[in-house]
């Protein structure tokens, strides 16, 4: 008689890593590679006074290793559905004064490479941008989340026939109270998604079953080491970038104020000796703002130069 097997010990189960953020890019676009039917639901519900699309196919699953530290690199979701129509999907975090220009050249980007050489423009499917943008674009339209541009005559309002572009713009900061009477509302539970997946109490009121499905796979997603790091990575290099366009931005306005003071001064004083000029460059910008205030009044170069207090 074979002896009798050993009795399994219970092991503790492996304590879950922390949940990463579904706003960062890199956990968003890892998100719906792996389930592209949430992404078909997600199109749907920012579209759904549009048809329904059936189906999706993501065209740049790929996620290159240089991609997640590059400053520049938008990791976007490309998808075209079975009539031939093309998204692009991507979540946006660092408000930019660019956005509605870059916004439409990715679109006519996308547009000018869906027709192979010899291809009649009849054959031309729409291309729809879908932009989540985890920030408000819009502040003095506070009760509006949710923006559908397309191309109409600005007097008649008509939609040109056939338009090839669409670009939608969904303000996440702004969505708590959409669909607040509706908890059925699929574009609400996926915007509670994106702002409040880190939070128990508001996700287990979700009963959209596409955002529970997408708990479940961003706690796979976050339970894997390798992304925990990839979505550390992308968090630093869009900070990086947003440190340098803040410093860009600085510095432009800095050395603008310089060149202004420089023309008034001269205009009012005549030229400027060269050690006043590099006092000029060397001054802070509280310095620019009071030497600006005193030329309003001063009788002499000097004068502009007087401490705070003495003008």
């Amino acid at each position: 008689m074979p002896p009798p097997a050993a009795a399994s010990v219970p092991t503790a189960a492996q304590p879950h890593r922390p949940l990463l953020d579904p706003c960062n890019d890199f956990v968003f676009k890892t998100l719906f590679v792996q389930k592209p039917a949430l992404l078909l639901d997600l199109v749907n519900a920012v579209r759904r006074h549009m048809p329904p699309v059936e189906d999706i196919e993501i065209l740049n699953p790929a996620i290159p290793p240089e991609a997640i530290q590059g400053k520049a690199i938008v990791l976007d979701l490309l998808a075209r559905d079975r009539i031939g129509q093309r998204f692009n999907v991507e979540m946006q975090v660092q408000r930019q004064p660019t956005l509605p220009k870059r916004s439409v050249f990715y679109l006519a980007r996308v547009t000018s490479g869906v027709l192979e050489a010899g291809e009649q423009y009849v054959s031309l499917a729409p291309v729809i941008g879908i932009h989540l943008l985890d920030f408000v674009y819009f502040p003095d339209r506070p009760g509006k989340a949710c923006w559908r541009y397309i191309l109409r005559d600005d007097e008649l309002g008509d939609v040109l026939p056939d338009s090839p572009l669409e670009l939608n713009l969904v303000e996440l900061p702004k969505g708590d109270g959409l669909g607040e009477n509706d908890r059925n509302d699929s574009l609400a539970a996926w915007i509670t998604f994106f702002k409040h997946a880190r939070e128990p109490d508001i996700m287990s009121q979700i009963e959209s079953s596409p955002v529970r499905e997408a708990m479940n796979t961003l706690r796979g997603i976050s339970d894997d080491e390798l992304n925990q790091l990839h979505a550390l990575a992308r968090k630093r290099a869009l900070m990086d970038q947003a440190a340098l366009v803040d410093e860009a931005r600085t510095e432009g306005l800095t050395e603008g104020a310089i060149n202004m003071l420089i023309r008034l001064l001269t205009a009012r004083f005549g030229p400027l000796p060269e050690a006043t000029v590099e006092r000029l460059r060397a001054g802070t910008a509280e310095d620019h703002d009071r030497w600006a205030v005193h030329l309003l009044t001063a009788a002499s170069l000097d004068e502009v130069f007087l401490p705070p207090g003495d003008a």
